[in-house]
């Protein structure tokens, strides 16, 4: 752990902040495991802060921490990328950015074809302009995608605002990861963006996993109007528009599908629909005891959680706080979570595997 540390630790000092996004500096970082963490190269005891890959306080300022399975299977430099992009949410939260969406919210994606047939039109359209070798018609193709989209909001909604939110967030800190494995190796960020360009345009499961796609969505979105000429920077904690709206203030609503069009076909959707039940079957058959009572969800991993009607599955942890004496609970996965009826975290029951903590 400790070698791999010093060897990201390396790499990190190679990297040119400041021409990623102004401003923005290397931050300190931690590594971990299920019992340690490697921090300032020194090995210390895990604890509760150490969930997920993300920015953390620790020692009175804001770091970034990655979870590690087998240090000596790590790549270092894909590493030090990703810490990159959770040092940009230490610089996020330090610039005081208040753009984040409600994860939860997210969580509650329309159960209509149309919405993923416009999303999937949407990232062709991104895909292309990412393809694009000239600057014109990268531009045509971006202009056509933020029309595309535009209307998708017309269309949609609430939903389609947090996805903004999501990539603003998300999108730009993917960004910022990128740029660094630029200047770390070429050859593999060449590979990582034509991993992107893979998954926003494949028509299978990666579609419907939505917050994962506005990562990719959003860091090809910041390359491509950055390569069209776009000044992308903006003062982060003082804009209040997320990143697309700021890009497309000059587009209108279009909607460019074919008329009778369906680029995703139906039996894809039906299949999404399917396997999503079947999971939130598999878990309650057979059936773990059920605890009921007044909660809200106060702490979750969104990267591993999925909805289904009124039901959360939750694959790693949740945290619940009791909304009449204050008590916390924190569930290690697979948990499933019954919400109360119009909410997004307002939970009535929950149902889990392993014991409580």
């Amino acid at each position: 752990m400790q070698q791999l540390y010093r060897a990201v630790d390396e790499i990190l000092n190679t990297i040119d902040f400041e021409s990623i996004w102004h401003g923005f500096t290397k931050y300190d970082f931690a590594l971990y495991d299920k019992t340690r963490v490697c921090y300032r190269g020194k090995i210390m005891t895990k604890d509760e802060r150490f969930l997920g890959n993300t920015a953390i306080q620790l020692d009175n300022q804001i770091i970034a921490i990655w979870k590690i399975e087998t240090p000596e299977q790590e790549d270092s430099e894909l590493l030090a990328s990703n810490l990159v992009h959770e040092m940009f949410h230490a610089f996020q939260r330090q610039r005081g950015e208040f753009r984040f969406p409600n994860d939860l919210a997210l969580l509650n994606i329309p159960d209509d074809a149309a919405y993923f047939q416009m999303k999937y039109f949407e990232n062709q359209l991104l895909c292309i302009a990412c393809k694009s070798k000239e600057t014109a018609e990268k531009r045509r193709c971006l202009e056509k995608f933020m029309s595309q989209r535009k209307y998708r909001d017309t269309v949609f909604g609430n939903i389609v605002k947090q996805e903004f939110l999501a990539e603003t967030i998300e999108g730009m800190a993917e960004y910022t990861g990128c740029m660094a494995l630029k200047q770390i190796s070429l050859q593999k960020y060449e590979e990582k963006i034509e991993s992107y360009l893979k998954k926003l345009g494949s028509v299978d499961n990666e579609l419907f996993d939505i917050r994962r796609q506005l990562y990719y969505s959003g860091a090809i979105f910041c390359m491509e109007m950055s390569l069209v000429g776009s000044d992308i920077w903006h003062e982060i904690g003082k804009e209040e528009s997320s990143f697309f709206e700021i890009s497309a203030t000059s587009v209108s609503p279009k909607n460019l599908m074919k008329k009778g069009g369906n680029p995703l076909p139906a039996k894809i959707f039906e299949e999404y629909r399917n396997k999503t039940e079947k999971l939130f079957q598999d878990f309650t058959n057979p059936h773990p005891k059920e605890h009921h009572g007044n909660w809200h969800i106060y702490g979750y991993d969104p990267m591993n959680m999925v909805r289904w009607k009124n039901k959360i599955l939750c694959s790693h942890f949740v945290q619940l706080k009791n909304d009449e004496n204050g008590q916390e609970l924190f569930l290690e996965g697979p948990v499933m979570l019954t919400l109360r009826e119009n909410t997004n975290n307002g939970v009535i029951a929950f149902a889990c595997e392993k014991n409580l903590r």
